[in-house]
């Protein structure tokens, strides 16, 4: 009978990892810099190239998306040291699902982003149900994006079926990982500094790391 570990142990493997997950989610923020920057110029001038630029610069990035993932995996589930995967070297190894996955995540940006911005730049009547379905959108995609990832890490090819019940039919834990994703984006888009001050002390790698621990550490044995 399998037993999920204690929220204790959760902790243990933190503390041991932390040092070397924020290494890490460093060199993932320098690889998502331009992005990030792109995103702030774009709030900060309204010019639409700003925005063009943040989307087609996820393009590149999407290898260093699939190489912190790797890396909070391994700690997750308490891969040896001695054989884990570097960043650069997951970045290498992940480069051409990443591109596919940087392209889709620009697509999405462009799909989710500009209605939002156009509806509230307008005015509209419809902002209100125009920016929750852009967040609902943005739920269904977080609730599923450590399986898809995890997927795209562990395997050549994506099962659909799986990924397709991910999105639709995910578990209660995935939703509430879901929410966790969606108010941090949310807190990079009201309160920049403050999140820039979290990433910087490595915020992203502990989310990361703490939903797929959740999702994908297996626990005791018990016989």
């Amino acid at each position: 009978m399998r037993k999920r570990k204690p929220l204790s142990r959760w902790w243990s493997i933190l503390t041991d990892n932390y040092g070397w997950l924020w290494r890490n989610n460093l060199l993932y923020l320098l690889c998502i810099a331009p992005c990030a920057s792109c995103g702030f110029l774009f709030l900060s001038f309204h010019a639409y190239i700003f925005l063009l630029l943040m989307a087609g610069l996820f393009v590149p990035a999407g290898p260093a998306i699939l190489a912190i993932h790797e890396i909070a995996m391994c700690a997750a589930v308490e891969q040896h040291k001695m054989i884990r995967t570097k960043f650069f070297e997951a970045y290498r190894s992940n480069r051409r699902k990443g591109i596919l996955l940087g392209l889709f995540l620009a697509i999405l940006i462009i799909i989710v982003g500009l209605p939002v911005y156009f509806a509230l730049s307008i005015n509209s009547p419809i902002a209100g149900l125009i920016v929750f379905a852009s967040c609902f959108s943005l739920l269904l995609w977080y609730s599923c994006s450590a399986q898809l990832l995890s997927q795209l890490i562990l395997s050549e090819r994506i099962n659909w079926k799986i990924f397709l019940r991910d999105v639709f039919a995910p578990g209660s834990m995935s939703v509430v990982f879901g929410l966790l994703k969606l108010i941090w984006v949310i807190a990079c888009l009201l309160i920049p500094v403050f999140t820039l001050a979290c990433a910087f002390v490595g915020v992203p790698a502990l989310i990361r790391f703490t939903i797929l621990y959740f999702l994908y550490n297996k626990g005791d044995t018990d016989e």
